[in-house]
């Protein structure tokens, strides 16, 4: 059962969902429309209806207080106290340890897939590694100064990290290593989120929130600088950012807000009943969700004039690794792209190779060249460049 809650202007219509039964929401994840909810002390439930009813999915899970689900290929990986790492291959039904090798004073914050390893921020032990789909971990932090992760993210076709709060990694693939980005304009404040979003002309533009007061910065050189970007924000920590196509959403201690121009304003959407941190900010493909007052909440996408590109190609998961190349590249995408149709074009047009995309991770080599892969799928189309030295 549900309800409705109104308000007026900008804050126009939020729906809040009930909890399940007895339970306190405490991090979120959406994945092709399914939302699951980890929780206090309940473990995990799971919703196939947007957050109207919620089915509890913890066979296997015995510590219930989860503080991270992600999804990462095609496995789910859940995270609790002491060092505790749950996979599911199965959308939830059921779930085995997965921890090996992480310390048992650790709690993961985030997981993500990159390079065909895994790779999660936790609260004490920096960057794990997984080289094998979770099986076991190990540190990571070649590079990195201090050892309390923040935010971790696959921006593109590169991955960046947060760690020891007040300083952004990009991790080195060749030498497989973290690389210090600049810090000129950025806050000396606590990094605690991170997103990205692209203009109409591909080009990247990061933002980063600090947890512990309203300063957002962004940075359209790949880290190297940052500039603050914080008019029409409250003077209170952020917890989540998200970009969903050229817009960003931003939580806080009073709720969310959003800029359509990368920054320069930011506009309070909130409309919740109470001032509350506003946390777990994600989407499906109709609507804004995120965590806020103990509650479930959610807004539609269109009402926020989301435009339809946050749901094409362009923007699902799609990394080409490594690229440049000698020769052979691997292409990495998300299950909603599986099937896909992959053309390769050299710089005169011409078409070199196709094939589609039959699993979540694809070889191909080419000859020295510039081409171009374009990747298709319901009549959405995204091109990326190939360079093979």
């Amino acid at each position: 059962m549900m309800f409705v809650f109104y308000s007026s202007g900008s804050n126009a219509q939020w729906t809040k969902y009930n909890n399940p039964s007895g339970a306190l929401p405490f991090s979120l994840m959406i994945h092709n429309d399914t939302i699951y909810m980890g929780t206090v002390a309940n473990g995990i439930y799971r919703s196939t209806d947007g957050g109207s009813s919620w089915t509890q999915i913890n066979n296997g899970i015995t510590s219930m207080q989860i503080w991270a689900i992600n999804q990462v290929g095609a496995a789910i990986f859940a995270s609790s106290l002491g060092g505790t790492v749950y996979k599911s291959i199965n959308g939830g039904d059921s779930w085995v340890l997965s921890n090996t090798g992480v310390s048992s004073t650790a709690i993961i914050k985030k997981f993500v897939s990159f390079n065909g390893k895994i790779f999660a921020a936790t609260s004490n032990t920096g960057i794990l590694i997984s080289n094998d789909d979770g099986s076991s971990w190990a540190q990571h932090n070649s590079g990195i100064v201090g050892l309390v992760g923040g935010e971790i993210v696959v921006m593109e076709n590169d991955l960046y990290a947060t760690v020891n709060n007040k300083r952004v990694y990009k991790y080195d693939t060749t030498n497989q290593k973290w690389i210090a980005k600049g810090n000129t304009g950025l806050p000396n404040q606590s990094i605690g989120c991170m997103t990205y979003i692209k203009d109409s002309s591909q080009n990247v533009t990061f933002f980063v929130g600090n947890g512990n007061s309203n300063e957002v910065a962004k940075s359209t050189n790949g880290g190297d600088n940052w500039s603050v970007v914080k008019n029409g924000l409250p003077n209170v920590g952020v917890y989540s950012i998200l970009g969903i196509g050229t817009d960003v959403y931003l939580g806080n201690d009073y709720g969310v807000y959003h800029t359509t121009n990368q920054g320069v304003d930011w506009i309070d959407i909130s409309g919740f009943e109470r001032a509350s941190p506003a946390k777990f900010l994600s989407k499906s493909s109709t609507d804004l969700y995120v965590l806020q007052g103990g509650n479930l909440w959610k807004k539609s996408l269109a009402s926020l004039k989301v435009e339809d590109k946050h749901k094409s190609v362009e923007n699902q998961s799609l990394r080409i690794y490594p690229n440049p190349s000698s020769g052979i590249f691997n292409i990495e995408i998300d299950e909603n792209l599986v099937g896909a149709k992959a053309t390769i074009y050299n710089l005169l047009g011409q078409k070199v190779k196709d094939f589609d995309l039959k699993s979540t991770t694809t070889n191909q080599s080419l000859n020295k060249g510039i081409y171009l892969l374009e990747i298709e799928k319901a009549g959405n189309k995204n091109t990326k460049k190939l360079i093979v030295n």
